[in-house]
């Protein structure tokens, strides 16, 4: 849905990323010991995507950022840190996406 941003408030965005940290913390209680978790928005948005995951790993010790299989990370290989991929449309010809991989200890 491109135009939804044309439909999006700041206020939308502070609620949209509570709601996500609500999610990530839930299914991080499913990811077993040495399990992986993935979190991806599509979004570029700091709230949406750093922030959350700075919030989630403050309060989660248990979790790390991960390394990304080589075969997903090689066409990534220099934007790739801590885990963490950001795509933009006018750099990757893909969507925005931010993604974050996590292990589990």
């Amino acid at each position: 849905k491109p135009d939804i941003r044309l439909h999006r408030t700041a206020l939308d965005l502070q609620e949209l990323s509570r709601l996500q940290l609500t999610i990530l913390k839930q299914a991080a209680v499913l990811v077993k010991p040495g399990g992986h978790l993935v979190y991806s928005v599509c979004s570029t948005e700091p709230e949406e995507s750093h922030n959350v995951i700075d919030s989630f790993l403050s309060s989660n010790q248990d979790f790390w950022p991960a390394e990304w299989p080589a075969a997903v990370a090689a066409p990534f290989a220099n934007e790739i840190a801590e885990g963490r991929l950001t795509t933009y449309p006018h750099l990757h010809r893909l969507d925005g996406f931010f993604i974050c991989r996590l292990q589990r200890r």
